[in-house]
Parts: structure tokens; C-alpha cells; sequence
């Protein structure tokens, strides 16, 4: 097998990569942060030309917080363009984007982009789409790299708003196991895949098992003072800041197929 990888040198890609080649895999990795400064198809079809000899393209790439168009080219347009590149080719297309398409209630830029980017990609032949949710890393890796971050600040104690958005986190390493196992399958199977873990927890509960793992203390502030504090509409405005609102992202109600992968919290 030989696949090319858009993203290896980030978070989610990297682990993939690692997954990869744990199989035996010829793995081309394409990184387009820092390469690729042009909004446009005719500037990302050069650096997207080592994938059209491999079996499979992984794009794993996303611009997290996304602030120009640059930003929005990569989460909305690009996946088409990589997808009809690789129909081209004789290959095919595993797209990773984001549970966020199936909650209505998020329409940050980011969830907007990643919802283009599945609309375009649901009306092309040779791709396949997969929703994660919560990607978490006990290591400090991606989503929790800011959760570690404060934690490693020298406070007495480390006050964290309770009780928090409410998700189904799932391990990068299982989530790229699960990718590998999908390109294994094939462009056949199904077209489109949400991803949760097999726990419901809430945003703390991760803080505090990330806590317990530096030796630090919480002190738990209720939403409401936080609110008291910054504001309602600021707090509610900001996606930032909406992770600490006792929103329920586990996705319970999502239609459509889906896997769930094992998660438990360390001891």
C-alpha cells in the first residue's frame, strides 16, 4: 500500500503517518502549512502532485483557527480539488473533517468551512468522509495543548469552569488506526463515518484526569460566575470560550453510520 498523507507534520497526520508505516506502508507525506501561501487550485496542484501516484490520499490538513481566506481555502475548497486530483489518478480520497458538521448550533468559521468542504465532497465520486469528534491526547498533543499548558503554569491552584461542553473524546492513535483500517477497506465502503468514543465526559473531567497526571489542583468555577465575570454574550460568542458552557457535543442524535472507539480515563 502507498498513500500520501496532507497534514503529516501536524497533530492527527502525524500519528496516521506513524500508523502507516507501522503497517508496512509506503507513506509520502505532504505538508501544505508553509508551502502553500495562495488561495487558489492552480498553486496547490504542484504540491499535491507526489499523491497522485499512491493509492490513497489522507487529508488531514485543517487550519483549526481559521482567520484568512488562506485559512478558509484549506478547510472548504481544497478537499475538493485534492479529491478530483486523485479520481484523475486512478485513486481515491479518505477525507478527515469534523464532527462540528452534524451540530447545527456551531457555526463558527470553522464549523461553516468544514460543513462546505462535506457538501462539495458528498457530491464527488472516489472520496470518503469521517466526522471525529473530541480528538484527545493525554500527552498534551493538539486539542489539549492548551489544557496542558495552563496546567504546567506554577499556580497553587488552577481554577477551570465547571462543568463544561459535555463530549465523546476519542484517542489520535485509535482515531489513526481506524483511518488505516478505512483505507484498508477500500473506496467502497461507506461514504461517510462519525466517529465518537464510547464515554460520555465532560470537558473538566479531561482537565481534571490531565490534573491528576501533573500532580496539579483545580478549583472548579461555575459557569455562571464566569459569565458574571466576562459575559453572557461574550461567553456565548466566542468558540473559545463556548467550551466551557454545559453544551452537549456527544452527538447522541447524528444520523448516518458510525463508529465508536474505546476511551477510558487513566487511573
Amino acid at each position: 500500500m502507498r498513500i500520501a498523507v496532507t497534514g503529516s507534520g501536524g497533530f492527527l497526520g502525524g500519528h496516521v503517518v506513524h500508523a502507516a508505516r507501522a503497517r508496512g506502508w509506503e507513506v509520502v507525506p505532504i505538508r501544505l502549512a508553509g508551502h502553500l501561501t495562495t488561495p487558489d487550485a492552480a498553486a496547490l496542484g504542484p504540491l499535491l502532485a507526489p499523491a497522485v501516484s499512491c493509492d490513497v490520499l489522507v487529508n488531514c490538513a485543517a487550519a483549526l483557527k481559521p482567520v484568512s481566506a488562506f485559512d478558509h481555502f484549506i478547510n472548504a475548497e481544497a478537499p475538493a480539488h485534492m479529491a478530483t486530483m486523485m479520481s484523475a489518478a486512478g485513486g481515491w480520497l479518505l477525507h478527515v473533517g469534523s464532527a462540528n458538521v452534524s451540530l447545527p448550533c456551531l457555526t463558527d468559521s470553522y464549523s461553516r468551512a468544514k460543513r462546505a468542504a462535506d457538501t462539495a465532497l458528498a457530491a464527488l465520486a472516489g472520496v470518503r468522509r469521517i466526522d471525529p469528534g473530541l480528538i484527545w491526547s493525554w500527552s498534551g498533543e493538539g486539542p489539549a495543548a492548551m489544557v496542558a499548558r495552563y496546567l504546567d503554569m506554577p499556580l497553587p491552584v488552577h481554577p477551570v469552569p465547571w462543568p463544561c461542553n459535555l463530549y465523546r473524546p476519542i484517542l489520535a492513535p485509535d482515531l489513526a488506526a481506524l483511518l488505516c483500517d478505512m483505507v484498508e477497506e477500500g473506496p467502497g465502503g461507506a461514504s461517510k463515518v462519525l466517529v465518537v468514543g464510547d464515554r460520555r465526559i465532560t470537558l473538566f473531567d479531561l482537565v481534571r484526569a490531565m490534573a491528576r497526571r501533573r500532580g496539579r489542583r483545580l478549583l472548579p468555577v461555575p459557569t455562571q460566575w464566569l459569565a458574571s465575570l466576562v459575559g453572557a454574550r461574550a461567553l456565548s460568542g466566542s468558540p473559545l470560550l463556548q467550551q466551557f458552557l454545559a453544551l452537549d457535543r456527544g452527538l447522541d442524535d447524528a444520523v448516518g453510520e458510525r463508529r465508536v472507539l474505546p476511551f477510558s480515563l487513566p487511573a
